[in-house]
């Protein structure tokens, strides 16, 4: 590889970019890695070396090489790349933890450079031990003036019992973050108590949490007072765990900006504790709700029941859903485990603004059909939804009641009928690609005048 004398920086550099960034041809053959093709570019003589180093944008694509791969043999290296992609900003994007672990803390030290932690505008960080999550509690006090988004996830599989200490405290120093994801299994068969993050709470306007505690969910959600969006997915409520009588009690939980909330909770078919709504919902005030997501999963790899659990948090839904009359986009899963269709059909007569219902989990959904179609002269459910999107297992398929849905809230015009909007379109997913195999000759062409006209429906296999 000849020097080319009289190349001016910017050309030499270009080149080094599409020799060290190809995706094409030598790294997929087995060949140079992109970090092996840096290093061998910065070999070659002294003025390579001080293009090299010169070109931020050749470093952190080598960062973002080994971040993906998850790879901390390499720390050294990926401290350098840290350093030498200055001044651009960048993504500390570690996907996860799959070789040397125990390396993270000196991955991260190098963020709490000052230099550094300024221009690092998304952190994605996952952690196998508590030495990394101190670790990154040390890292993360530095000054982060450009942060935005941050994810704190634990890698392992399993619980284990590693917590002890004070509660950590996270970007401080972070006047821009406003999006932080944050995911942990607890030792929820033990004495250990959950782990406790303090970040800046008060300015977040996104935020996720897949964490086992409810009350530990609670807590942060309460103090989330800016929010936008949120997203939980947790346990049931109550546990039989150290921190269920030592949470302190929350009477209200205010979130004036809240447009998209999505509660995901987990439980065992024999559990001794139904689904409990009313610690999330009776202190929930958010004037402003537009999406709303509710889900009761139940842990695969347990037999199926019959636990009847939507009788226990129906009316602490129905009050929150008369309080909050904003909610326009309604998503519910979770089939018999959560609501039968006559109970969601009784949860739609209290959400008046509603345009746009998704529903998850299998029964038969002839009764919410039958409940949503339009006869004159008589009250009409949801009379505002203009989307239907639902599950249909086809042992419960009836092309006539589908139908006679369908036909009573559909009109070529886009004007409603007797303050009843028009039903734009439907999305059936169903557990058969023959569900549609077998229908009448009727319904084919039903459906296909009304396409022509500009209903929009298919169907997915689930």
């Amino acid at each position: 590889m000849a020097q080319p004398d009289g190349l001016p920086f910017e050309i030499l550099s270009n080149i080094f970019r599409l020799f060290v960034e190809d995706q094409e041809t030598q790294w997929l053959r087995g060949e140079l890695s992109p970090p092996s093709r840096l290093l061998t570019v910065c070999g070659i003589c002294a003025y390579w070396r001080h293009v090299a180093l010169g070109t931020p944008q050749l470093w952190a694509f080598v960062l973002q090489y080994f971040l993906v791969r998850g790879n901390l043999s390499a720390t050294n290296l990926m401290q350098r790349a840290i350093e030498r992609t200055a001044p651009m900003l960048f993504k500390f994007y570690l996907h996860q933890v799959m070789k040397y672990p125990e390396r993270l803390p000196e991955l991260v030290e190098v963020l709490g450079d000052p230099c550094n932690a300024a221009r690092c505008t998304e952190i994605h960080c996952p952690f196998e031990t508590m030495d990394g999550l101190r670790a990154m509690q040390h890292a993360f006090a530095a000054p982060f003036d450009a942060l935005e988004k941050a994810t704190i996830k634990s890698s392992w599989s399993k619980p284990g019992d590693f917590w002890e200490g004070p509660s950590l405290h996270f970007f401080q120093n972070a006047p821009l973050l406003r999006c932080v994801s944050l995911e942990w299994r607890d030792a929820s068969n033990s004495l250990t108590p959950p782990i406790r993050l303090v970040l800046p709470w008060g300015q977040l306007t996104d935020l996720s949490l897949h964490i086992e505690s409810p009350h530990v969910c609670h807590e942060i959600l309460a103090r989330c007072t800016m929010l936008t969006k949120a997203w939980i997915y947790t346990e049931n409520w109550p546990q039989d765990r150290v921190d269920a009588d030592s949470s302190p009690s929350i009477d209200a939980i205010s979130l004036p900006f809240l447009e998209t909330f999505t509660l995901l909770i987990c439980l065992s078919v024999n559990s001794e504790h139904p689904a409990d709504l009313r610690p999330w919902l009776t202190p929930l005030n958010s004037p402003a709700l537009l999406n709303f997501c509710i889900s009761i999963l139940v842990h695969s790899n347990e037999p199926t029941g019959t636990n009847r659990l939507g009788i226990k948090h129906a009316p602490a839904l129905h009050d929150f859903l008369d309080r909050t009359p904003t909610i326009t986009n309604f998503t519910i899963s979770g089939g018999d485990f959560s609501f039968t269709p006559r109970e969601l059909v009784d949860l739609l007569l209290h959400m008046p603004a509603l345009n746009y219902l998704k529903v998850r989990g299998y029964f038969d959904g002839n009764i919410l059909l039958d409940a949503l179609r339009f006869v004159p002269g008589q009250p009409v459910v949801a009379p505002l939804l203009t989307f239907l999107e639902w599950c249909l297992p086809l042992e419960s398929f009836n092309e006539a009641r589908l139908l006679a849905f369908i036909l009573s809230r559909w009109w070529p015009d886009a004007e409603p009928r007797a303050g009843v909007a028009r039903l734009a379109g439907t999305y059936f997913i169903t557990d058969s690609s023959h569900a549609f195999d077998e229908v009448s000759d009727d319904f084919e062409k039903e459906m296909e005048r009304i396409g022509k006209e500009g209903f929009d429906w298919m169907f997915g296999v689930f």
